[in-house]
C-alpha cells in the first residue's frame, strides 16, 4: 500500500470519526487529520506462541500537537484494561474512552480509526508489520 493510499484511508477514517461522534457541521471541517505525525509498533495478538504486530501511523488535525495525538493513540492501543467500550456489541455501534485521557472518544474500523475531543482529532491507520 502506498503512502498516498494510507493518507486517503486516514482521511476517510477521520471523516467517519467526525460524523460518527456527532460533530457539528462547522466543526467537521476542522476535524481533518491533515498531518502525519509518525508511527509506532503495537502488539496485536499472540497465537500459538507467536506475537503479531501492527504499524500504527498517527495523524493529527490542526491545533493538536503530534505529541498529544501520538500519546492518545498509544493510549488507545495500550494494554488491555486501558479502554472502556460504550454502546453496542460491535465497533460500528460503539465508541471507546481511554484511561488517562478524559473527554476523548475513539472509534475504530477496518484499517484505522481515531479519537476526538471537541474540535481536535487524532487519527491512525494500522497495517500488519
Amino acid at each position: 500500500m502506498t503512502t498516498r493510499h494510507r493518507l486517503l484511508i486516514a482521511a476517510l477514517v477521520a471523516a467517519s470519526v467526525a460524523v460518527s461522534t456527532a460533530a457539528p457541521v462547522a466543526d467537521a471541517r476542522s476535524l481533518a487529520a491533515t498531518h502525519r505525525c509518525g508511527s509506532f509498533l503495537a502488539e496485536d495478538s499472540t497465537f500459538e506462541g507467536q506475537t503479531s504486530y501492527n504499524r500504527i501511523t498517527v495523524f493529527n488535525s490542526q491545533g493538536l500537537s503530534c505529541k498529544t495525538a501520538t500519546a492518545v493513540i498509544e493510549g488507545f492501543w495500550g494494554p488491555e484494561g486501558n479502554i472502556t467500550q460504550h454502546g453496542g456489541p460491535s465497533d460500528a455501534q460503539s465508541y471507546y474512552t481511554i484511561t488517562g485521557f478524559p473527554g476523548w472518544r475513539c472509534t475504530q474500523g477496518a484499517g484505522g480509526g481515531g479519537c476526538r475531543r471537541r474540535h481536535k482529532l487524532a487519527a491512525y491507520s494500522a497495517v500488519n508489520a
